[in-house]
Formats: C-alpha cells, structure tokens, sequence
C-alpha cells in the first residue's frame, strides 16, 4: 500500500492547486485591441483626407463675356493641387475658357492651348 500512496502523493505535488493562468492574460486582451481600433481609425482619417484631397469639381467650358480680354487674376500652386484665377474665375488644368484649353499652371502664369496655338497669361 506504501507504493500506491507515495505514487498519490508525487502526483498530487505536481498538479498545481489554483488554476493555471491563461496565455495572455486579459490585460494583453484589450491592449490588442485598442492598438487595433487605434490603427482601424488613423486608417480611415488617412483614407478619407486622401479621397478629400483629390476630389475636385470637374469643369466644363465656360464662356466669358469677353471673348478677347482674358486677365490673369491669381495662381495658386501646390502639390496637391494647382488653380488659375482667369476673369475672377477658378480653372484648373485640363479646363477651357473661351474654346482654349488650360495646359499648365504655374508660378509665373498660366499656359492656354487653341489648336496648335499657345498662349500664356501673366
């Protein structure tokens, strides 16, 4: 009887007698997770001001009551975007005024296409 109650009690010493604590315990739990909604969140703020900032109007011809007297009234320019203020109007590349076409805007003016025909407002 000796063997089978020292065999019982070797046993009983190695079986811890509280519960074993979990892998990650639940602290680690919600530092996971508010790193992710965390991140979710400074994703969509970064999603929705890109989407913001290249999203512009698009224009369509415009025809001034002037036909001739085109004048350069400003020209703002940056990375992300780049607009010409023509007849107190706001245009960007690609747009047209008075059957030409904006081709470029730039610090020193603003380059308008008719054809073959180039001119450049300053």
């Amino acid at each position: 009887m000796s063997i089978i109650y020292d065999a019982l009690q070797k046993t009983q010493k190695n079986q811890p007698t509280e519960n074993p604590k979990p892998k990650y315990p639940a602290k680690h739990f919600f530092r996971i997770k508010a790193l992710l909604s965390i991140s979710l969140s400074l994703l969509v703020i970064f999603v929705v001001t890109y989407a913001y900032l290249t999203k512009r109007p698009q224009h369509t011809v415009t025809t001034l009551q002037s036909p001739t007297k085109l004048s350069l009234n400003g020209v703002f320019v940056s990375n992300a975007a780049q607009v010409a203020m023509i007849n107190h109007r706001m245009f960007h590349v690609g747009d047209q005024i008075n059957n030409m076409k904006v081709i470029s805007i730039e610090y020193d003016g603003v380059k308008l296409a008719n054809g073959e025909d180039v001119v450049i407002l300053r």
